[in-house]
């Protein structure tokens, strides 16, 4: 969502310790866990099903998102999965199982309105989890569930140029970013990075872009 911005690392350890509790405070971690480490849209997020991150009650090393899931359906996204998010999944999944759901097919965020009828959560109870987070923890500021792609994208690219820089991987920052973001459009990836890549870099970026002669 324009105008909203990353969290910070400090505001992320926070909200981790605000995400609101009660009987599903399991999931909503969960949520919270999925979309800052995978950089996933609400509603992308919100339509993933427990084959996207486990098999027969283990989880992956990795979480996938269909392509029937993604934005304009172009092309689905297969993400690492972090020991953090590998943690709230599994304590929410075990949480699932006892609630009746195994099957590959059970959506991962039950809605508690239609829990015995297998119905995910939407992107307004994501965005609800969120905000939640953020007031109890005192954060501040232009912020929604897009602040959690923010923060993923921006440490994904600041990670990317490390290692070039460090000569062990070749790859572009900007496009492995555009790939885990599932952008179609590289100027989509940039109004991303406008706090982390300086304004020549950013200029030095365009001019290298392949357009149409």
């Amino acid at each position: 969502m324009s105008g909203r911005r990353a969290f910070t690392d400090d505001e992320v350890r926070r909200m981790r310790r605000a995400v609101p509790a009660g009987r599903f405070a399991a999931r909503n971690l969960a949520a919270f866990e999925l979309m800052i480490h995978t950089g996933g849209r609400a509603s992308e997020v919100c339509k993933l099903q427990l084959r996207d991150v486990s098999r027969r009650g283990r989880m992956l090393d990795s979480v996938t998102f269909e392509r029937r899931n993604t934005k304009g359906q172009r092309r689905g996204r297969n993400l690492p999965m972090h020991p953090n998010l590998r943690r709230a999944l599994e304590a929410w999944q075990r949480e699932l199982f006892t609630l009746g759901y195994f099957e590959p097919e059970a959506y991962l965020l039950q809605s508690q309105k239609g829990i015995h009828n297998n119905t995910h959560i939407t992107p307004q109870h994501l965005w609800y989890i969120v905000e939640t987070a953020a007031k109890r923890a005192g954060v501040m500021g232009a912020i929604g569930t897009h602040s959690c792609r923010k923060y993923f994208a921006q440490h994904l690219y600041n990670t990317y140029k490390q290692l070039r820089a460090s000569g062990r991987i070749m790859e572009d920052p900007l496009r492995a970013s555009q790939l885990a973001l599932g952008h179609s459009r590289m100027d989509s990836t940039l109004h991303y990075m406008e706090d982390v890549i300086a304004r020549a870099e950013v200029h030095d970026v365009i001019l290298k872009m392949g357009f149409a002669a």
